[in-house]
This record gives structure tokens, sequence and C-alpha cells, in this order.
């Protein structure tokens, strides 16, 4: 429920649910070793109707877990990523040019 309410609109929980089952199917196939677990947690958020556990940064997060990164690590991971696709944003839409 938390997730849910941090997302300011429908819109966004939709596209946080939506790339976050994408990323599932990925690291399924990336990670051998941990498809299985991402295979169950995919079933378990389908099956309980509820889509917190399909959010982007949840199943990265658990990704994270299940390939031993440390806190920080993740947390470095997952704003590195951010910054990188709003700098990727900006050069498309033309805001700041190529650096």
């Amino acid at each position: 429920e938390k997730m849910t309410v941090s997302v300011t609109s429908n819109v966004a929980r939709r596209a946080s649910c939506y790339q976050g089952m994408g990323m599932m199917r990925a690291y399924g196939s990336a990670f051998p070793a941990i498809s299985e677990q991402m295979k169950a947690m995919k079933k378990a958020s389908l099956l309980s109707g509820d889509d917190r556990s399909g959010h982007a940064a949840t199943v990265f997060g658990f990704v994270c877990g299940l390939l031993g990164a440390s806190d920080s690590e993740a947390c470095y991971m997952h704003l590195y990523m951010q910054a990188r696709d709003q700098v990727s944003a900006a050069v498309r839409m033309n805001l700041i040019g190529p650096l």
C-alpha cells in the first residue's frame, strides 16, 4: 500500500508496474540463478491483485538482494540509473546538448 500511495498519479503507477513486470522478465533471463525467484515473485504479484511487488523500484531492490548487493551498492546503482535516464531524456528533448 505504501508504494502505491507514494506514486503521484494513476498513469505513473501503471507505468511503474509495467516497467517492473518487464524488469522481472529481463532479470530472470539475464541471471539464470535467480530466474525461479523472479517467476515466483511475478506469479505472486499477478495472483494477489496487489501490484506493490510489481513496481520497478521494488523489483530492483528484490533483484539486488538476490544478487547479494549491499544496501549502499543498491542505492548507488538505483540513483545512477535515475540520473542517467533523466540526462538521456533531456538530451533527446534537446534541453541540453550531447555530453
